[in-house]
Order: C-alpha cells, then sequence, then structure tokens
C-alpha cells in the first residue's frame, strides 16, 4: 500500500527547493536588469499565486472539495499529526466519489504537495522580504533560503550580516540623536496613492481601525503628516498580528518611511490594549499571521492601488 503522507512530504520537500532555487534566479535575473526589487518582489508572489490558482485541484471539482477539506486539517486534527487528514479523511471520501474521476489519487496528491509548497514559499518570501531586500541591494544571492526563522527579522543572522554590509553599526551617539529628531518623522506616502488613501478611511475601519477612537482627520493626520505636528493617534480593533501584517505592507507598497522602527518611535499606534506598538512587536507578531491575515491585506492593498 502507498504511504501517501510520505508522498506528499517529499513531494513537498522537493518542490520547495525546487521553488527556492527558482525565486533565487529570478531574483538574479531582476537585479542584472536593473529591476527595483518591489518589482521583482510583487511579480514573483503574483506568478507563484497564479500557478497556484490555476491548479487543477483549485479549480475542477471534486478535486477543489478534496482541497478544501485539507486545507481544515489543522482545526481537524492535532497540529503534529495533521497529515493524518489524507490517509484518514480525503483518501476515503476520494474513494467514496461516484463519478467519474480524470486524475488519480496520486496524481491529486503530487499536485497537493505543488500548490501547498507555492503557497509556503510565498509566504516565506512574504514574510521575510526585510531580509530579501537586503540582499537584493548587495546583490549577493549566496544565502538566499526560505526558511521559517522563528525569530524577530533584526535578529537573523542573514539580517545582521546583509544590514551590517549596506549601514554599517550605528554609533550609540548618532543613535540617541535620531531618537531625539522624533517630529522630523514623516511617513512619506508615494505621491501616486495619495488620492486613493485618503479615500481609505472605511476599508481600514472595516478591518483594523476602531472608528470610535480614530476619526477620519486622526487617520488622515498619522499616516500623512510629520508626527510633531499633532496628537492623534491610531487604534486598532484588530489583534496585533493582523495589524502589524498590514503596517509592514503598507511600508513594503505605499509608503516610503513607515518602517517598524518609525512607527515605534512615533507611539502614535495603539494595540487593542491601547498600548504603543514597539518595534520588537512588529516584528514577532507579523510572524504569526495566518493565511486568512494575508489574505485581508492583499485585499486592502488591492483596494488602495485601483
Amino acid at each position: 500500500m502507498i504511504d501517501y503522507i510520505e508522498l506528499y512530504t517529499s513531494n513537498f520537500n522537493k518542490f520547495r527547493l525546487d521553488g527556492t532555487e527558482r525565486i533565487k534566479n529570478q531574483l538574479i535575473d531582476y537585479k542584472n536588469n536593473y529591476s527595483s526589487f518591489y518589482n521583482a518582489f510583487n511579480t514573483i508572489l503574483k506568478e507563484n499565486y497564479v500557478k497556484g490558482q490555476d491548479s487543477f485541484i483549485n479549480k475542477e471539482e471534486p478535486y477543489r472539495g478534496l482541497y478544501n477539506l485539507f486545507q481544515d486539517r489543522f482545526r481537524l486534527f492535532e497540529a503534529e499529526h495533521n497529515l493524518k487528514i489524507i490517509e484518514l479523511v480525503i483518501l476515503e471520501k476520494y474513494n467514496s466519489l461516484k463519478i467519474s474521476i480524470d486524475y488519480t489519487f496520486d496524481e491529486f496528491i503530487l499536485e497537493l504537495a505543488k500548490v501547498e509548497a507555492l503557497k509556503e514559499n510565498n509566504r516565506l518570501f512574504h514574510l521575510y522580504s526585510t531580509i530579501y531586500k537586503l540582499m537584493y541591494q548587495v546583490g549577493v544571492f549566496d544565502d538566499f533560503e526560505l526558511v521559517e526563522y522563528n525569530m524577530v527579522e533584526e535578529n537573523v543572522p542573514l539580517f545582521k550580516k546583509y544590514h551590517a554590509l549596506i549601514y554599517g553599526v550605528k554609533s550609540k551617539s548618532l543613535s540617541l540623536l535620531e531618537n531625539n529628531r522624533q517630529e522630523e518623522i514623516n511617513f512619506k506616502i508615494k505621491s501616486k496613492f495619495l488620492k486613493r488613501f485618503k479615500e481609505s478611511y472605511y476599508e481600514f475601519t472595516g478591518y483594523y481601525i476602531d472608528e470610535n477612537k480614530t476619526s477620519y482627520d486622526d487617520f488622515c493626520k498619522v499616516f500623512l503628516n510629520d508626527i510633531g505636528t499633532h496628537k492623534s493617534e491610531i487604534h486598532f480593533h484588530c489583534d496585533t498580528k493582523l495589524a502589524s501584517l498590514l503596517l509592514n505592507n503598507l511600508n513594503e507598497e505605499i509608503f516610503d518611511n513607515l518602517s517598524q522602527v518609525n512607527i515605534a518611535k512615533s507611539k502614535l499606534f495603539k494595540s487593542q490594549g491601547g498600548k504603543p506598538l514597539s518595534q520588537s512587536t512588529l516584528s514577532r507578531t507579523k510572524l504569526n499571521a495566518s493565511h486568512s491575515d494575508h489574505d485581508i491585506v492583499a485585499s486592502t492593498l488591492q483596494f488602495l492601488k485601483q
């Protein structure tokens, strides 16, 4: 009898490695052709997403239904045994189907592994994008990998290595001086998004921001004005991991200066509990964002780019 869990796992790992090498080579090509990092980054993410969506397990029944079952595995099974769903639920469901089958179960499992590998590579590429941006700036990709570090980005050895190559090590006196220049910080929205951003208040209050504590005027002042010129604040009603993911993506695509350092320094972004978001909290909680969180933020970015 075929061990379907092993079939899935071995091919998932193979597709992950192949995909990692492909993304690395794409970045090198984009760099050699003078593309900006964000163009390269967004194009690669979109290509992988489209590949996954075009798969028969996302488009054709009954395979889409079987895939939906697989995506529910962490709710139905203990985390360390989540893949048991393949043999205990999905295989049984597949065998019970009374319709014409175009793909064998082996073929379904191989495609499942391929699509899940694409999703995982995209998740990690997005999650640690700051590190890959530093690599891209240096133009050296020998250390490129797509792995879960389970730590704040700034503590990852690769981040420290490439950050030091670009920026060196700041002296304590310079850091103190920068911390005292709070009034000069502006998050610097990209001009092409300014009009749409001003129209997005209800998009943000729907998913992220507490409209009872953050008015439209507060929203605009915090994101668009120098932080020393007002006393407005942003109060989130969503959990911190979603808020962190949102702010990270806004910094990558909509703003030039909405960094974790500046957010923490401003003390203008408050969690559900009313505490200012710190740099460590932003970095740590971003790592725990779910696929659902990523979908919500992707929808907001699409709204802003319309």
